[in-house]
């Protein structure tokens, strides 16, 4: 009998993770180091007609000269903050995140929620990703996260003994890891505007004999729970507890393009507030980390790589 390799939260370093954000944001890690190797992080912004955009640190304040319109590239050689980013364990509401302490259970780990030991808030850009996205213009203008977003495996072949990127473990690209990915967005108040699943279509399934991947899973398969965005925190009374959030936005299946969408145009922010400098601004913190509560969150899928793509918009 085949020995299952089952380990949640472990292992989530991604040795080559692509992420497209705003049109391309591309990072590598390697399991075999302890820092993150972010040579070669490049983010493309792709900006509407009348709208410029920067990228920076949480919390900082973009000067002017740091706007960009048509495009934007975001390099580590500008961006110190990215420096240490190190994906590690994480689970959270899109707002808070923790890397809880885990029980051993076999072969799998869980965390620990009846224990005394302390859990670590994780580190934003190193544990996962995190920026403020500003926007600005010189007109009052709402700005849209529009339906065609999507995340993807970089793979085009996902499953079956030609699956690229494959597993050791089945015939299945290490590339599904894009099945633990989430998004959240915050407004300037650190308020959740969303949380996204954005292949709830993806679910591991382990028996006793073998590992596989099913594809194009319906949220009536599986009691929907790759369609609900569970997570564990600690509550206002201190006590560590497992959640799941109704309010997850899980995409839905393009009939024209067979792939995995965001699924409506949604509203993130509004320009509204004039600068020194005459412009209409605002700005959304983005934050993308891999849920170890999600079933994908496996070693059978570590070194995946997957695409952001984050289609805004202005009116």
């Amino acid at each position: 009998m085949k020995k299952i390799k089952f380990a949640l939260f472990k292992n989530l370093i991604l040795s080559s993770v692509l992420l497209v954000t705003i049109i391309i944001l591309t990072f590598s890690w390697f399991t075999q180091s302890t820092e993150a190797n972010a040579e070669g992080i490049y983010i493309k912004c792709e900006i509407p007609p009348g709208i410029e955009v920067a990228v920076v640190k949480p919390g900082e304040t973009p000067e002017s000269n740091q706007y960009s319109s048509g495009s934007v590239v975001l390099s580590k050689d500008n961006q110190e903050f990215l420096s240490e980013l190190d994906l590690a364990n994480i689970t959270g509401d899109g707002k808070t995140f923790y890397e809880p302490l885990l029980t051993q259970t076999g072969n799998g780990a869980t965390p620990d929620l009846t224990g005394d030991g302390d859990w670590d808030k994780a580190s934003a850009n190193v544990s996962y990703i995190s920026f403020d996205l500003y926007i600005r213009s010189k007109e009052e203008k709402k700005i849209s996260l529009l339906s065609d977003s999507n995340m993807s495996t970089v793979a085009n072949v996902i499953t079956g003994k030609d699956s690229a990127n494959k597993s050791t473990e089945g015939d299945f690209s290490r590339d599904c890891i894009v099945g633990a990915t989430r998004l959240s967005m915050l407004d300037s108040s650190n308020n959740r505007i969303m949380l996204w699943i954005p292949r709830p279509d993806l679910k591991i399934v382990y028996d006793e004999e073998n590992i596989r991947m099913d594809t194009d899973v319906a949220k009536s398969e599986y009691s929907g729970e790759t369609y609900t965005h569970t997570y564990c925190t600690i509550d206002q009374t201190g006590k560590k507890v497992r959640k799941t959030d109704s309010d997850a936005i899980t995409s839905s299946k393009d009939a024209s393009t067979s792939k995995y969408v965001f699924g409506e145009n949604k509203e993130i922010t509004v320009l509204s507030d004039l600068d020194e400098n005459e412009y209409y601004t605002s700005h959304v913190r983005c934050n993308i980390w891999l849920e170890g509560e999600d079933s994908e969150a496996r070693m059978a899928l570590v070194n995946g790589r997957f695409q952001v793509f984050l289609d805004l918009d202005s009116d």
